[in-house]
């Protein structure tokens, strides 16, 4: 069992753990004294250890042996995927982090069917969704958490582009996903998804983001897919040509 904690950690260190890991290792999970765990806090490496003593509300973790284990994708890819409503984010988002997701940017645009006010609102999506970052992480053996940041409009949009290229999914593009990487003589490992909302992105967005130097539109075929879905597909089409799957 892997536990994600966000604190400091060193051999023959003891950590204790309230609610509401306490509550889900051994109300849940029913473990018990000298049992062991695996703790991590996203610095790198993994930790094995014991549980040396179960009180009424926390629980006491001794760290035996350190594993320098890195488990991270060799692909660093930067995801600026658009605000969609419900459950869908989180969907993607974790199993963004299971196929080895570096960074998250979540985007707020034109058409997107659900939006959220600046502040109180966008913080605590920000605090779910970092939860769900770090439960990923603990599932799919992952050491260091993807980043996530701030949400992203087409205001600022431009100043998070880092210097790498990013796919824009479009069904209008010229080139589909497979053509591009065809085309290009790549060697570098770096790069960036932008996934527009459940209403497509807008005539101006579109043509805002394909007029950067960095950006390139690309189709994913003749259908076209759920938001939820298309980001997906491109990481596991990376993957399959470029990263862990080559």
């Amino acid at each position: 069992m892997r536990i994600y904690i966000a604190l400091p950690l060193a051999i023959n260190a003891t950590v204790e753990l309230t609610d509401p890991q306490f509550n889900h290792i051994v109300r849940v999970m029913r473990k018990k004294e000298g049992d062991e765990l695996i703790l991590f806090n996203g610095e790198g490496g993994e930790y094995q250890a014991e549980i040396t003593a179960i009180n009424k509300r926390s629980l006491l973790i001794k760290l035996i042996k350190f594993n320098e284990a890195n488990r991270s994708s060799r692909l660093n890819i930067h995801l600026i995927q658009s605000f969609a409503k419900f459950d869908k984010m989180d969907f993607v988002f974790q199993k963004a982090t299971e196929l080895g997701i570096a960074k998250l940017t979540p985007f707020t645009s034109e058409h997107s069917s659900f939006k959220l006010s600046a502040g109180n609102k966008q913080d605590k999506k920000l605090s779910h969704w970092q939860g769900i970052l770090e439960s990923a992480c603990e599932q799919c053996g992952l050491n260091i958490v993807p980043k996530l940041t701030d949400f992203a409009s087409l205001k600022n949009i431009q100043e998070i582009l880092d210097d790498r290229p990013y796919l824009i999914l479009s069904p209008t593009a010229e080139k589909s996903l497979g053509q591009w990487l065809n085309s290009e003589s790549l060697e570098q490992t770096d790069f960036g998804i932008i996934i527009g909302p459940e209403g497509g992105f807008s005539d101006s967005e579109l043509s805002l983001l394909s007029n950067h130097p960095n950006c390139h539109p690309v189709s994913l075929g003749n259908r076209i897919l759920r938001t939820e879905t298309a980001a997906l597909s491109v990481l596991s089409s990376l993957h399959s040509r470029l990263g862990d799957w080559a």
